[in-house]
């Protein structure tokens, strides 16, 4: 197709067929939910196929207070995995100002190309309190965990 100034070309992607691969062996996966909305895709692995835990599991999100300490883990630009400190810079619920209409909250530290997807972690417990997400101005935006945990 021929673009013409100022128009948007779009390339819709449709997800035929979803492999993991256990020891090199690609193995089908079936998904479990999926919401374009909360930006997230939770799949069911094959039974006989168990991945080590994180260790402290879920925590509670509703609980976080203003400048509570929390630990970003990322793997940025794919090239080594990062932990590095923050604190809850403000509170965000869903239908009000989001990045991406989800409910969350905001830490006082950016976070950086391969955070997205990590997990944010309490600092006193380390219980799983959010999904990294994306950033707003010099803020990084972590997604409430609780509104996930139906999904888990």
């Amino acid at each position: 197709a021929e673009a013409k100034e100022g128009a948007t070309i779009e390339h819709k992607l449709k997800v035929e067929k979803v492999e993991y691969k256990i020891h090199g062996t690609a193995t089908p996966i079936k998904l479990a939910y999926k919401s374009k909305e909360e930006d997230i895709a939770v799949f069911h692995l094959p039974e006989n196929h168990k991945l080590k835990s994180y260790p402290y599991g879920l925590g509670d999100s509703d609980n976080l207070r203003y400048g509570q300490e929390v630990q970003v883990l990322g793997f940025p630009h794919l090239d080594y995995f990062l932990v590095r400190t923050a604190h809850v810079a403000s509170r965000v619920l869903k239908g009000e100002f989001s990045p991406d209409r989800t409910s969350g909250f905001f830490i006082d530290n950016h976070l950086v190309s391969g955070d997205s997807g990590g997990i944010t972690v309490r600092s006193d417990n380390h219980r799983i309190i959010g999904l990294n997400a994306s950033n707003f101005m010099n803020y990084g935006f972590i997604r409430d965990i609780n509104q996930y945990k139906k999904h888990l």
